[in-house]
């Protein structure tokens, strides 16, 4: 079975993550090395440790163990911070009826790109739906007679900022050019099945210090919007308000939950150099809730800015890379929100975790790319 050599660097606001993963024409994903880079992250559009971000490149890919000429297909992550996306509703007229090409559809991607984007460039575009002449509504009108096509598309753009930032600190390859690519729209297109996107769905993508909140539809974002709260700021908090060191406050919040029914003691103990110190569970609760309850106001703020209307039965989506770094989370915010609260994690082995949300998507979407890359032109023209 042919396998393909996938290289990914993802951004998330802990974390530069690099890997080296093996894939095939089925999807099946191989992790051969996975290298994790701590950073101080960003904030306000810009790199709060800007002169490290080429320090950790290089040794990020270096520690892959892999020889920089047999990195050929590199895909960079761009994380919702440095991202938006704009849809847009375009229209192609044909002289006469004809049969609907992929070729249509990607003319149709052209049209839609010409906004004003200034200082920011196209880093992905996707059909959201499809109108025929006849008024006739599809999700896919490749094969269909019209003699004219209308299509909502969501373009995503990425800043040029982050872009030439990352690529004037990648080390010499044997690349042309890394492919950035939006980790949003990968980890929606991976995480979600076609069903779940098909009546709108709303994803929070709890992070570190920055999170973010995507409004999605069939095979692309209708809306996206990060805020600069996450996980981080729970461990400060505690850190601060119990005056115990950063790792102690970690190791505090992984010893209780916000579930009243399982957490069952009233004192866990931290380390201190003078011995261990007993904490109060309901204190320790009550300071995590607190910065809960702020993250799900910024989460409403955003929803909202979305105009995002989602059925009641349908879940709200959790992921990211402290979505299970507090226990009873889900729960909670099932709770708070009244909606019912669905983690999203990746269906890989060793790395079923949110934490690997991003990653996994980014190589399950890029080994798709390939195998769109490795396509003749027919098979291209007709869709096989």
């Amino acid at each position: 079975m042919n396998t393909k050599d996938i290289f990914v660097i993802d951004f998330n606001s802990q974390y530069i993550s690099f890997c080296y993963a093996l894939t095939n024409n089925k999807g099946i994903i191989k992790i051969n090395k996975l290298v994790r880079k701590n950073y101080a992250g960003f904030v306000d559009g810009d790199f709060l440790e800007k002169e490290q971000i080429g320090v950790l490149l290089r040794e990020g890919i270096n520690e892959l163990g892999v020889k920089y000429t047999k990195i050929k297909n590199l895909y960079i992550g761009v994380p919702a911070h440095f991202s938006n996306t704009v849809c847009k509703n375009v229209t192609r007229n044909f002289s006469e009826a004809k049969k609907i090409t992929e070729e249509d559809i990607y003319s149709l991607y052209d049209i839609a790109e010409n906004f004003s984007h200034e200082n920011q460039t196209v880093i992905n575009r996707s059909g959201l739906s499809y109108t025929l002449d006849n008024g006739e509504y599809t999700l896919n009108p490749i094969g269909e007679i019209s003699s004219s096509l209308s299509a909502v598309v969501s373009v995503v753009v990425a800043d040029n900022y982050f872009i030439q930032t990352i690529s004037a600190n990648l080390p010499v390859l044997n690349i042309i050019a890394p492919q950035f690519m939006s980790n949003q729209l990968c980890q929606m297109l991976y995480l979600l099945s076609e069903t779940e996107r098909q009546d709108n769905a709303l994803i929070l993508d709890l992070g570190y210090i920055n999170s973010s909140v995507m409004y999605v539809c069939h095979e692309g974002i209708l809306g996206l919007r990060s805020f600069s709260m996450g996980g981080g700021h729970i461990v400060a908090d505690v850190s601060q308000v119990l005056k115990i060191g950063f790792n102690s406050a970690q190791n505090v919040i992984n010893q209780i939950s916000l579930d009243s029914s399982v957490t069952k003691i009233d004192v866990v103990y931290s380390q201190t150099k003078d011995g261990e110190r007993p904490i109060s569970v309901q204190n320790a609760i009550d300071i995590i809730m607190a910065r809960v309850d702020e993250i799900i106001k910024l989460f409403n703020h955003c929803s909202n800015s979305l105009n995002a209307v989602i059925p009641t039965y349908s879940p709200i989506y959790l992921t990211g890379e402290c979505a299970q770094m507090v226990n009873g989370l889900q729960s909670y915010l099932a709770k708070k929100l009244n909606r019912n609260i669905k983690l999203l994690v990746p269906s890989v082995p060793k790395y079923n975790n949110s934490e690997f949300s991003s990653l996994i998507s980014i190589i399950s979407v890029a080994n798709e790319e390939e195998k769109y890359k490795s396509k003749t032109f027919w098979q291209k023209l007709f869709g096989n």
